[in-house]
């Protein structure tokens, strides 16, 4: 079922062998039951890490008395939200957020110079564009969700 506008899906398709972070499961997509078959319905096997794809980091991922995944308000991710576009090639950095004007609740999706490639098709980019620590920690305490 499509969204309904004005609603924008920014994720990417999750795909059998996509790209994935090096140490990580690779992706493996399987049709385990099939209507061709003669099977009662179709079911798939999917099998990769959380880190695959458009994904959230849970506060587990950057420390050990984060919650897990299950903890996050999925809630917050939706609703209306700024692109911001930046300009660094290397890191979204704290000088960069900090020339933003950002309201507690405020949703940002970066723009950086990895935005217009397909990156999910193609071979994984060791020189992707990150959110440094120092910017994360005041996004957050600027109310970011």
């Amino acid at each position: 079922m499509p969204i309904p506008a004005p609603w924008l899906d920014a994720t990417t398709p999750i795909r059998d062998n996509m790209v994935h972070w090096p140490d990580n499961l690779g992706v493996t997509v399987r049709r385990t039951l099939s209507q061709d078959r003669g099977d009662a319905a179709n079911v798939t096997e999917l099998h990769m890490s959380g880190h695959t794809g458009t994904h959230v980091d849970a506060p587990l991922h950057f420390s050990s008395n984060g919650g897990d995944i299950t903890t996050l308000d999925l809630g917050r991710l939706m609703g209306p939200a700024t692109v911001v576009a930046i300009h660094d090639p290397k890191s979204i950095s704290l000088a960069e957020v900090q020339q933003l004007t950002i309201q507690p609740g405020a949703r940002l999706l970066f723009k950086t110079r990895i935005s217009s490639s397909e990156w999910s098709t193609e071979p994984f980019k060791p020189d992707f564009v990150a959110l440094d620590g120092d910017a994360a920690a005041y996004l957050r305490n600027a109310g970011v969700v």
